[in-house]
């Protein structure tokens, strides 16, 4: 029995407490939740659909618990899943090493839950099967902690307190713990069929899906002539920027074990490993999970039959709980490009202090480029601080990669400064400043920017926020000023808002203004509208509707509809998916087309 939780943002248990409670069997691990709340009839839950996270631009939208377990006790985040429901019994995980949306790949774990007088109480039963765990006879310790989040106060409290920071050395341990034998490996087989009607002409389709768990640590996935065609992508953005736009990724053959893949970010030297450079492929496989309690490793190689071949693999091993590193290798080799990328990242916190560097070469085409990377921050309760120097030479190339700039040497820094009050009209606020001072190769100014933005969040959930953001790039001044102002900030069912920015950019007059609304209506039926209009050397629009008809939480109807300076796209699908058994996916039109496509697809998944 676990009990004495703390507001993990200022320390304290002056608050609503829970009591949690753990066991086991040969098959499964069990947890309850008892949460007590003197206003029962306040208790928030909306959500319906499974893995829905509880929340909506990074903010939680309703009551949760969680319950988090990192068996080989590493102390670190990607080594740890979490198993969330909400006061409606509507369950979210995030499986360490990363899991398709297929239920019999994801793991068939259920949960219960139900409103009482005194609060809510929950029941989670999770299969041994889906976890990667220790094997062995002898008694292991495992990494657990239980959360809460309760919407009235918008208190996040914990039962190990690891703090605003997530601490993870400071996770709770449940201590001579037997895990079962684990179960005999079983190839898990996705096929499918894909008939369809495009411009009067039939065409079809069919492919393989395969998982085969070696060990509880580490799986084989592999795909034959794979399907993305009844994926929704993101929609790019037209907002005005200077590099390559960031695209999530969603295809499921990328997003298993994607963790053991990554390497670099957005702020330092650049993404290494970019998955959209890989628009299709053939046969794909992928090698992903640990060889020991310290050691994971990550293969990904796909090949598109006469054209191409791409190879990923990544080796991390962490010394302790606050220090790794990691060495990446990734090749393309096509009919007109070889690339070969190197790279080696090592970081340690010591404290509040964390201190990272890397290392990264580049060759192919007779070019061979280097960049490398140091940096430094300092977390606290409220404040984050954030040094960096980087240098990339101007032939420095990641093929697979998504990298903004070469040619470049300079630093960046990075402050952030945010509080949360429990009792007064305003729920928090945070306020950001960023300086960057980087020269080209040939030492001439390359870009020298500053910025600052601040936002509140009111108690009655308004969100408003004021930036600015002025500097050079080469010889271009840029200087722009930005708001936004959201209602219904924590309620994705019910928002309002409306961002912009004016100035200058590139020397000439800028405007943008993004208004954005959804709702929730009928109970079922989810409307979402997004717009974004911009100024600079002529007008340019985009506006984004979409729709989703929930008729159970496995079936939804729904749709979407992309209008980009007069050229548009719309689509219908019916989806009947997440639940054991055969999948149905129903298309009319192209998710990812430019323009409207008349296309007619049935896609039927079935497993083995």
């Amino acid at each position: 029995m676990a009990t004495g939780f703390w507001d993990f943002r200022n320390g304290n248990q002056n608050m609503n407490q829970t009591t949690a409670w753990i066991m086991m069997d040969d098959k499964y691990i069990y947890v309850a939740f008892d949460c007590r709340d003197d206003r029962p009839d306040e208790i928030v839950a909306r959500e319906t659909v499974k893995n829905s996270r509880f929340a909506s631009n990074g903010d939680e939208t309703e009551d949760w618990v969680d319950f988090r377990i990192d068996p080989f006790n590493t102390r670190s985040g990607g080594d740890t899943s979490l198993f969330s429901i909400n006061p409606m019994g509507t369950l979210s995980s995030r499986i360490a090493g990363g899991r398709a949306n297929k239920t019999e790949w994801q793991g068939d774990w259920i949960g219960a839950a139900k409103r009482t007088e005194s609060g809510w109480t929950a029941e989670i039963r999770i299969p041994w099967a889906i976890l990667n765990y220790p094997t062995g006879k002898n008694p292991v310790t495992m990494g657990i902690n239980f959360f809460r989040f309760q919407k009235r106060t918008e208190i996040t409290s914990c039962w190990s307190n690891v703090g605003p920071q997530f601490y993870s050395e400071n996770q709770g341990e449940w201590q001579a713990v037997v895990p079962p034998a684990p179960p005999r490996p079983n190839v898990s087989l996705l096929p499918y069929v894909l008939p369809s009607v495009e411009n009067g002409r039939f065409h079809f389709r069919s492919g393989l899906d395969a998982r085969y768990p070696v060990t509880p640590e580490l799986t084989v996935v592999g795909a034959l002539n794979p399907d993305f065609a009844t994926i929704e992508g993101a929609v790019e953005g037209i907002q005005f920027t200077r590099s390559e736009r960031f695209i999530p990724e969603r295809r499921p053959f990328f997003l298993e074990g994607d963790r053991f893949f990554r390497a670099g970010d957005e702020f330092g030297l650049g993404i290494l490993f970019y998955p959209r450079r890989i628009a299709s492929f053939d046969l794909g496989t992928k090698v992903y999970g640990k060889v020991t309690p310290k050691d994971s490793v990550g293969l990904l190689h796909t090949i598109t039959f006469q054209e191409r071949s791409d190879l990923v693999a990544k080796y991390r091993h962490d010394l302790n709980p606050r220090t790794d590193f990691n060495v990446f290798f990734s090749n393309k080799t096509s009919r007109d490009e070889e690339n070969t990328v190197g790279y080696f990242d090592a970081e340690t916190r010591t404290g509040k202090l964390n201190l990272e560097g890397s290392f990264g070469l580049s060759g192919g085409g007779g070019k061979r480029g280097e960049a490398s990377m140091l940096s430094a921050s300092y977390s606290d309760r409220n404040l984050m601080t954030y040094l960096q120097a980087t240098g990339v030479t101007p032939d420095f190339d990641a093929a697979n990669g998504l990298i903004g700039f070469t040619g470049y040497r300079g630093f960046l820094f990075y402050s952030e400064w945010g509080a949360e009050f429990r009792s007064s009209p305003l729920r928090g606020f945070q306020v950001e400043t960023a300086a960057r001072w980087d020269w080209d190769s040939d030492g001439k100014p390359f870009r020298r920017s500053g910025s600052i933005d601040a936002s509140f969040i009111t108690r009655s959930d308004w969100l408003f926020a004021v930036g600015m953001d002025h500097g050079r790039f080469r010889d271009e001044y840029d200087g722009t000023y930005g708001f936004a102002i959201r209602k219904g900030v924590t309620n994705r069912f019910a928002q309002l808002g409306i961002r912009g920015s004016f100035g200058t950019i590139e020397g000439e007059k800028y405007t943008f203004l993004g208004p954005t609304a959804s709702y929730r209506i009928f109970r079922h039926l989810d409307i979402s509208v997004g717009s974004a209009i911009q100024n600079l050397g002529g007008v340019n629009q985009q506006h984004i509707v979409t729709t989703s008809y929930e008729l159970s939480p496995t079936s939804s109807i729904g749709g979407r509809l992309v209008v980009r300076n007069g050229q548009s796209n719309w689509y219908l699908s019916y989806r009947k998916a997440g639940a054991k058994g055969a999948e149905l996916y129903v298309l009319l039109g192209d998710p990812n087309a430019a323009q409207f496509s008349s296309k007619f697809t049935v896609k039927l998944v079935w497993p083995f």
